[in-house]
């Protein structure tokens, strides 16, 4: 009666009548199927603490049952979705605890992959790769194959492990049915521009932008591919590129956009065209760290000019203004080589 309830959705009236069952026939024959479906019409109304109880319950009542790996994958998911990084080590626990009785290949795939995600989140990444190279090694072809390479590779990627992360990245993005493939195009047209690999970030960087025109950090994408063109000393196109970026965003990629304006004209010795991007790079966007930058080689471009006075403000202001980043001991340096002021 209870599964026919569960059938028709009717998942309250179920709640009453398998606890009824369990109440009356606590030997019940299937007392995990029983349990199991409890727990999943508590799931099914919202009573997430219940649910997990009921999970739990069925572990430790019926520890040989066939459905003990999947109520650990339920339990740590619960534990997940509470929001509390607190739970994440019980997550963990309970994944690790799936995985030691699991026959059944897909719940396998979900254990590793939630058990790499939830290292992922305690920013455990070394562990995470190996938990998902594991996965990646026994399910070559598994429904959860791009999500893994992706993972592994942003595990890498913010471990700085540029070499290492690419490979996974550049594996998502020779799959062309890839739901993450777009993030996989940007992942990856970034660790090639730490890796120095103009070129190829060149490649990733177009074929996201023609591919993927919605791309939430589009932006940031085109300013990596005018970044890459500039390293390539095609200034032209990288110039056209920059100033496309400072007319769609006012994000930091139009400050990082602004200012390479200003390099590449001070590459030309274009100084007066130069400063002026300089500053407002300086002036115009919130972000300290291109700021400092822009009155330092604002600040420059007076010096060339032999606007030494000029050049005294703009190097003085980054000294005072940003006195612990690097810019400040740069600006200095310059400020050491300008004629002393004129003593009224």
């Amino acid at each position: 009666m209870a599964l026919c309830q569960v059938g028709l959705k009717q998942h309250k009236p179920a709640i009453a009548t398998f606890n009824v069952v369990l109440k009356e026939q606590p030997k019940f024959a299937q007392k995990d199927n029983l349990l199991y479906e409890l727990a999943f019409a508590y799931q099914a109304t919202d009573q997430a603490p219940q649910a997990t109880a009921t999970y739990r319950r069925l572990v430790a009542e019926v520890p040989t049952s066939p459905l003990v790996a999947e109520c650990w994958f339920r339990i740590g998911q619960a534990l997940e979705k509470t929001d509390d990084e607190k739970q994440l080590p019980e997550a963990e626990k309970a994944y690790v605890a799936g995985l030691k009785g699991v026959k059944k290949p897909s719940v396998r795939q979900s254990l590793l992959y939630q058990l790499g995600w939830v290292q992922y989140r305690q920013e455990r990444y070394p562990e995470a790769v190996a938990q998902l190279g594991v996965l990646l090694k026994e399910f070559p072809e598994g429904n959860q194959r791009a999500e893994a390479l992706l993972l592994a590779g942003e595990c890498q990627y913010l471990a700085k492990n540029w070499k290492e992360a690419v490979v996974h990245f550049e594996m998502v993005v020779a799959d062309k049915n890839a739901t993450e493939r777009s993030r996989a195009l940007y992942r990856s047209g970034t660790c090639h521009l730490n890796l120095k690999q103009w070129s190829q970030a060149q490649q990733r960087f177009e074929a996201l932008l023609k591919e993927f025109p919605k791309y939430p950090q589009l932006s940031a994408a085109r300013y990596g591919l005018g970044l890459a063109l500039q390293k390539q000393n095609q200034l032209a196109r990288a110039l056209v590129v920059f100033e496309q970026v400072t007319k769609e965003t006012n994000t930091e990629a139009a400050a990082k956009a602004r200012f390479m304006i200003g390099e590449i004209a001070f590459s030309k010795k274009q100084y007066k065209v130069a400063y002026s991007s300089f500053l407002v790079a300086a002036f115009k966007y919130p972000y300290e760290e291109w700021q400092a930058k822009g009155y330092l080689e604002a600040g420059r471009c007076f010096k060339e000019l032999k606007d030494n006075a000029k050049a005294r403000e703009l190097l003085e202001t980054v000294v005072k203004k940003f006195p612990k980043r690097p810019e400040a001991k740069s600006a200095a340096q310059v400020l050491a080589t300008l004629p002393k002021p004129k003593t009224q």
